[in-house]
């Protein structure tokens, strides 16, 4: 499981350093303070009355932050990660010697750490419970289901997940006898690639909602009409039940391969019209046909392989295990731990802030679209609506949203709208002024 052990001393090491990673951690801490402070400043200006529930909220997640930079330095700076990994042999030596081989030693290894991860986030949990409790609407948190933490984990936390799966798939090749060469690196790579492009689409998402038919009516008639006039593979309309984060999400495409059936959250069909429910579907048809959702997919892929390009650099580089505390020993688990102690999180950050500069203003695209199809007032209406309800649990500010959520807020593609709303009005304007000038010539 180590790491091709060589006499020739390590190559110099510039990059992932302990300096670097203390560093890169205070940054994104910094940037994570200052996307907070501008939130809590909009909120502030636009409802002094819940600025004291937005100031505890935001107050907490700075904490969690803070916690997290400062565990950060800590395991760096002492080397825990060595230390434990010393202790795990120890402890095999001592009441395990019969599974002393370099598997069991990293499954142990694994094991400790995913207890103390557990331990960990049980406390902020309750932690948590307790002083929001208050200020938001904190339901009692039910017996985890597997499927339902795929899916969590998936969604919310991609990075920890692809390392986790990247320890499974190192300790699976060690099980079958293979030595890990470079070629198995590749191998890896798709491995974790093709689990997010079929699982997560064809299992995850429909295992976490309740789906029925959608039924006859002027709404399905319009999505049909819609679906024929641009060519649309339509195969099922489903009307879902469950979670829902925001109105915005309340239609889309799923299926796989091809995203061809249509769902409708129950949500939307109490808020919204059918006129409305059309529009936002035909910004949704707009993303199907220029194919902006490919290219996202795409950008989301390029940047994941970027990602696990940093995980190879790490922990393959003598000189980065011996600066992080280990001596004469390179093991591949304790290594991509800590790179996800250490550098996970930076990286993370700066991968996430490529992929959402790279496709923040392909949202207003399917938008144009949309109108430009006629469905310009009803969007606006729909879009309208969802603002108020955004108001209500507090105004996103425009950077904090790409940092986060990688699209533009609602505010902002409502002003786009209206930007397109004068440009086709002035253009009417001019069309009617000419055609008097022609009568009157």
């Amino acid at each position: 499981m180590d790491l091709q052990k060589s006499s020739t001393a390590p190559e110099p090491n510039y990059i992932f350093t302990k300096s670097v990673a203390i560093y890169s951690a205070l940054v994104v801490h910094l940037l994570e303070c200052f996307l907070t402070w501008r939130q809590l400043r909009l909120q502030r200006a636009i409802d002094p009355v819940t600025d004291a529930a937005a100031r505890k909220t935001h107050s907490w997640r700075l904490t969690k932050s803070w916690w997290l930079y400062i565990a950060t330095v800590l395991v760096i700076t002492f080397d825990a990660i060595p230390w434990l990994w010393r202790l795990v042999q120890a402890y095999q030596t001592a009441y395990l010697p019969s599974l002393g081989s370099e598997f069991w030693r990293s499954s142990l290894f694994l094991m400790a750490c995913g207890l103390m991860y557990m331990v960990v986030g049980t406390l902020v949990s309750v932690v948590e419970l307790r002083l929001l409790k208050d200020s938001i609407n904190v339901e009692p948190t039910p017996i985890p289901r597997w499927d339902k933490v795929l899916y969590d984990i998936t969604k919310g936390k991609p990075v920890p997940a692809m390392i986790l799966c990247l320890c499974f798939d190192v300790l699976l090749l060690k099980a079958c006898g293979l030595k890990l060469q470079g070629h198995h690196f590749l191998v890896l790579l798709l491995v974790q690639i093709s689990s997010i492009i079929i699982l997560y689409p064809i299992y995850l998402q429909y295992r976490t909602h309740r789906s029925s038919p959608l039924g006859s009516g002027a709404l399905k008639d319009g999505i049909l009409e819609a679906a024929t006039e641009i060519n649309f593979p339509l195969k099922r309309i489903d009307v879902v039940a469950g979670p829902l984060e925001s109105l915005d999400q309340g239609v889309q495409f799923l299926g796989w391969p091809r995203k061809t059936n249509i769902v409708i959250h129950e949500a939307m069909l109490d808020r919204f019209n059918a006129q409305e429910i059309l529009s936002l579907l035909a910004s949704r048809f707009g993303e199907w046909k220029l194919r902006v959702s490919l290219a996202i997919y795409m950008l989301s892929m390029l940047f994941f392989v970027n990602m696990f390009t940093y995980i190879l650099l790490f922990i393959k580089q003598r000189a980065v295990y011996e600066d992080f505390g280990f001596v004469d020993e390179y093991p591949l688990i304790p290594g991509l731990i800590l790179f996800a102690v250490a550098f996970a999180r930076p990286c993370s950050s700066y991968v996430r802030i490529q992929r959402n500069l790279a496709t923040y203003r392909m949202f207003f695209i399917s938008d144009k679209h949309a109108a430009d199809n006629g469905h310009l007032t009803e969007l606006q209406a729909a879009l309208g609506k969802i603002a108020k309800a955004q108001q209500e649990a507090g105004e996103i500010d425009w950077m904090f949203s790409m940092y986060y959520n990688g699209e533009p807020t609602i505010s902002e593609r409502l002003a786009r709208l209206e930007k397109i709303a004068s440009e086709k009005a002035g253009k009417e304007d001019f069309l009617v002024e000419k055609k008097e000038k022609a009568i009157m010539a």
